[in-house]
């Protein structure tokens, strides 16, 4: 029997982001330039989306993904519970498991009786500005979106000013704004990729 390592790493935290619509990265890709932020990586992100039988955590406003980035094919296992305020930022507690090989990680869920629902793309570049992490995201049918992820509201704020985003605070996530473009168009897909 092949002997396989699994590496496995928890943590635990609030997380307090705010996302917002662009038309265009370029003005927020150069403006992070200009302030030497660190390009912490690029890839290409595959989050397959489980719930209980009956849609538990999706009705109580929770999600639990199975996140692979490629490179460098990570498998990152992310419990969010239920949104605790969603005005400027989002804030709600997240916990994260690096779980490798992901193809483990995958057969555990499944054998804990998590059913797939959705599987999503995104493009992402993942930069490191002062306290805060930019997300320039680009996810199928959505187009191109910029994250803040940062230890307080205020360090959010902080960062959307210098980066002059004046667009607004965009409340849900990927997946509810997919499920109800797929609703809102008659499409009835379990996934949105690039393929």
């Amino acid at each position: 029997m092949e002997n396989r390592d699994i590496v496995i790493k928890i943590n635990s935290m609030q997380e307090i982001e705010a996302k917002f619509r662009v038309e265009d990265h370029a003005p927020v890709a150069a403006l992070l330039n200009e302030y030497g932020a660190e390009l912490v990586e690029s890839t290409c992100q595959r989050d397959t989306f489980f719930d209980r039988p009956g849609g538990e955590f999706r009705n109580g406003g929770c999600s639990l993904r199975l996140r692979v980035c490629d490179p460098p094919g990570r498998g990152i296992i992310t419990w969010k519970g239920p949104i605790e305020e969603n005005i400027d930022v989002k804030i709600r507690k997240e916990i994260e498991i690096s779980a490798d090989p992901p193809d483990s990680a995958f057969v555990l869920m499944e054998s804990l009786g998590f059913e797939r629902f959705f599987v999503i793309e995104k493009r992402r570049s993942s930069y490191r500005f002062g306290e805060c992490r930019i997300e320039l995201d680009e996810l199928p049918l959505l187009g191109l979106f910029v994250e803040i992820e940062g230890p307080s509201r205020q360090a959010v704020e902080e960062a959307r000013r210098k980066l002059r985003i004046e667009a607004e605070h965009v409340p849900q996530s990927y997946l509810h704004m997919l499920v109800d473009h797929c609703d809102e168009n008659g499409l009835s897909p379990e996934s949105a990729t690039f393929g």
